[in-house]
């Protein structure tokens, strides 16, 4: 039996049922809510909560962490919205190296996500009105260049759906290499009238694949120590 006991009690974490759970690090919180999170509302969580949740677990977490946790979520577990909310999270907060350039890169692989990510970079900001898209990031600006000179004239014009941003918004905003974009079927002059869908069956495969598989990572590897691989 003992007498001097302490003041304080350890602190019980519940979840949402009210049962005892684990606490979890910043970084297991943010892939728990990556991997199940379908940005919809759900039975015990609303969809701009966990959005709200997501901005503030990645402003916790190291930015690298996040990084290559985003192109986990969309080379590995195929999701499309989480890695472009992730990556535009870290673009708000991370400065000073290439990193938000490199990741926009590898995250964008469809022409729609070049719009999605825009859409989400304005209302990340809370900007509203006709120019909700000024002042945009250098970084965004360069991975987004990137990424319009993996897709072809096919691409460009199969995604090109109406909606708040355009892809001629976006190239607009962007400015890719001419000298790139030109010798592809679709160039700089869709701007102002829209492509001609071709038929796919007429593409080369070169002009299908625009880079080769990614190597598969599991997940064991995102929490090992910076630098390794």
């Amino acid at each position: 039996m003992r007498f001097n006991l302490p003041f304080r009690k350890a602190k019980t974490v519940l979840n949402h049922e009210g049962a005892a759970a684990y606490t979890l690090t910043p970084q297991l919180e943010l892939y728990a809510a990556v991997a199940t999170a379908a940005l919809s509302d759900q039975f015990y969580e609303k969809a701009d909560t966990r959005l709200q949740r997501l901005r503030e677990l990645v402003a916790r977490n190291d930015p690298e962490f996040v990084a290559r946790l985003a192109v986990y979520a969309r080379e590995q577990l195929y999701l499309r919205t989480v890695p472009l909310v992730l990556t535009v999270e870290l673009a708000r907060l991370h400065r000073g190296d290439s990193l938000v350039s490199r990741l926009v890169a590898r995250v964008v692989q469809r022409a729609d996500e070049i719009t999605e990510l825009l859409a989400y970079y304005a209302r990340a900001k809370e900007r509203e009105g006709v120019k909700t898209l000024n002042r945009l990031s250098k970084q965004v600006q360069k991975g987004l260049a990137l990424s319009f000179n993996r897709f072809d004239g096919y691409q460009l014009a199969k995604y090109d759906r109406a909606g708040q941003v355009r892809l001629r918004d976006a190239l607009f905003l962007v400015h890719p290499t001419p000298g790139t974009l030109s010798s592809r079927p679709c160039s700089t002059s869709s701007c102002t009238t829209r492509c001609p869908r071709p038929t796919p069956g007429k593409l080369s495969c070169r002009q299908w694949v625009s880079k080769p598989l990614p190597r598969r990572r599991s997940a064991r590897q995102l929490f090992a120590p910076c630098g390794k691989p």
